[in-house]
């Protein structure tokens, strides 16, 4: 059975998740008379299926003219899986990236609160905010995060929009970086419970 890649972009994210079979699947077939180049290793052909997504303007990625993406990390996972970052810059100059959702929470309630898991990642060092995360109810800034506070794993957050009951509102996740060293901010699992 001959090798199989499998790339997927995940937007605002910015990283790739890319799976490859061991070289034990490689096709069968008579051997070569002469000592071949050997295979790439599933790692490199994650590597370069992942680059050949980014720079091709995957549609999921809505990659404009002027903005590049360039690979900063590749992280294995174990059986043939890694995942591969890149950095989004647009003319050299710093990314923002939002993405959002507007939705009613019902007049009946007494409570309503929005839960999420964040994982922040980074090459900046120090205790200045270079680079931010922001959760915004109708445009204003709720929570704010940052490079700072980068750490191992997933931290669940949990933001009170009680006072909003009965009411139309308008979710989102900001994230901006500098054109310096990369910042992920990773969001998993955002849900809106009432009671």
């Amino acid at each position: 059975m001959p090798r199989r890649l499998t790339a997927a972009g995940v937007a605002p994210a910015v990283t790739f998740g890319v799976a490859a079979l061991p070289a034990t699947a490689a096709a069968a077939g008579p051997p070569a008379a002469a000592k071949a180049d050997p295979a790439p290793s599933p790692r490199s052909r994650a590597t370069s299926a992942a680059d050949k997504a980014a720079t091709s303007g995957f549609h999921a990625l809505a990659k404009g003219p002027s903005e590049r993406y360039d690979r900063k990390q590749v992280t294995p996972w174990g059986n043939g899986l890694c995942s591969i970052a890149y950095e989004r810059t647009y003319r050299g100059l710093p990314a923002t990236d939002t993405i959002g959702q507007t939705v009613t929470i019902p007049a009946g309630c007494t409570k309503a609160t929005l839960r999420y898991w964040l994982h922040i990642d980074t090459g900046e060092s120090g205790a200045t905010a270079y680079d931010t995360f922001q959760v915004k109810v109708n445009g204003t800034a709720k929570q704010t995060y940052s490079n700072v506070g980068a750490a191992a794993g997933y931290t669940e957050r949990t933001l009170d929009l009680s006072q909003f009951l009965g009411r139309q509102i308008t979710l989102t996740f900001t994230a901006t970086e500098d054109s310096s060293l990369r910042t992920s901010f990773v969001v998993d699992d955002p849900t809106l419970t009432t009671s």
